[in-house]
């Protein structure tokens, strides 16, 4: 980042150094906003392959027990550590509203 500011400082494309330092203030804000929200996403991808590994299992072994056959171990899924959740959903949210509220504003 900053050899790119460097290299646009040279190249005179900043007015003075009130633009420069209002620049680097606005692309470290967009940086940790992008790695904020990069964070939610995985979380949310575990939390929702995680879900479909605990609907797949219960399928298998409603359909194992309708047929007769034994059902499939639900141990294995069961020892797999949960995706960390905020402990008050309520906060969780109003952070994604905010977030998606500058979203819209910058656009």
């Amino acid at each position: 980042m900053y050899h790119d500011m460097y290299m646009k400082v040279k190249g005179n494309v900043f007015k003075n150094k009130r633009v420069l330092i209002e620049n680097m203030h606005k692309t470290k804000v967009e940086k940790a906003r992008g790695n904020t929200l990069s964070d939610q996403f995985e979380a949310m991808w575990a939390k929702n392959k995680a879900n479909r590994k605990r609907k797949f299992v219960r399928r298998e072994e409603c359909l194992a027990q309708e047929s007769g056959e034994r059902p499939i171990q639900p141990a294995a899924v069961a020892q797999e550590p949960k995706p960390s959740q905020p402990k008050d959903l309520r906060s969780q949210r109003s952070e994604d509203n905010m977030v998606t509220r500058l979203l819209k504003k910058e656009a």
